[in-house]
């Protein structure tokens, strides 16, 4: 039995990217992002992985988006941002699972039966205007992880910092993912921790490019370009290309009506493993 969940837990991460563990961290939290590249840290959104680029301004926003994955995997996540003119606080709430795993204690022709495997997140975000044109953010999160009868807990706090420019072009730069979980079934488990530098421009007034590198421990560093172009008040486009292997090209729309905001992403997914499909839905007060 020790044998298959070490097993399973120690390969389930390369299906996502990287060698480390708790896989949900490495999803992106939106389909906004998602549609362009699985950017986290340039664009300005309620989404985003750089605390430091959560919006600022007067209102609430309310987010909740799901993903269904390969391998019977989905995700949730809830946002709630409370803004400010020059900070704004937020929550933040992840849940990763994947069910109907097979049990199995050795090679066999039928499973023993099956199991789950699940990532907890909590985490509390706060942005703060430290000049005119420079913001500072951070996140720290609490972390929970269990596989068949086996959990750990942990933490994990992010950095982020965006400098404006000029108006509609900023720079931003974040480190992601720093800090421990407890072994999992006797095994040790690395969080991903990773660095992303991010540029943001909008060179008109619809259509809008990110360029980001993304840099994990162990890994090779990847490109993520992606572009949106807005149609019409209600109506936006979304593209992306990525240098992963696995996952390279994303596509995502968003409708907006009123206070309303609803997207979806897909990205195909390499080697035969299925699609990825993603929904957020966005409720704005105030500016």
């Amino acid at each position: 039995m020790y044998t298959t969940l070490t097993f399973f837990l120690l390969s389930l991460p390369t299906i996502i990217n990287a060698q480390a563990g708790f896989s949900g961290l490495q999803v992106s939290r939106g389909a906004r992002p998602a549609a362009m590249a699985d950017i986290g840290t340039a664009m300005i959104n309620p989404e985003t992985s750089n605390p430091a680029a959560i919006p600022i301004g007067n209102g609430r926003d309310y987010i909740f988006s799901h993903t269904s994955w390969v391998q019977n995997t989905e995700q949730e996540n809830i946002d709630i941002i409370l803004r400010k003119p020059l900070k704004s606080w937020g929550i933040h709430v992840l849940n990763w699972r994947s069910e109907d795993l097979e049990y199995r204690v050795g090679p066999s022709h039928n499973p023993l039966g099956s199991f789950g495997l699940y990532e907890l997140a909590f985490g509390l975000s706060h942005v703060r205007t430290i000049e005119n044109n420079i913001r500072a953010g951070t996140r720290i999160s609490l972390l929970r992880q269990g596989i068949y009868d086996h959990d750990a807990t942990g933490w994990a706090i992010d950095f982020g910092i965006l400098h404006f420019v000029r108006p509609k072009h900023h720079w931003a730069i974040s480190l992601l993912n720093f800090g421990q979980i407890t072994p999992l079934d006797k095994v040790s488990t690395r969080l991903p921790t990773q660095i992303q530098i991010g540029l943001f421009s909008s060179f008109s007034q619809n259509i809008q490019t990110v360029f980001e590198l993304h840099k994990m421990d162990n890994s090779e560093a990847t490109l993520h370009v992606g572009s949106a172009y807005q149609i019409n008040k209600k109506i936006t486009l979304r593209c992306g290309y990525q240098t992963l292997e696995n996952r390279m090209l994303s596509l995502g729309a968003s409708i907006m009506l009123n206070n309303w905001h609803f997207d979806y992403s897909h990205q195909p997914f390499g080697e035969n493993l299925g699609q990825i499909h993603r929904i957020s839905l966005r409720m704005r007060s105030g500016q």
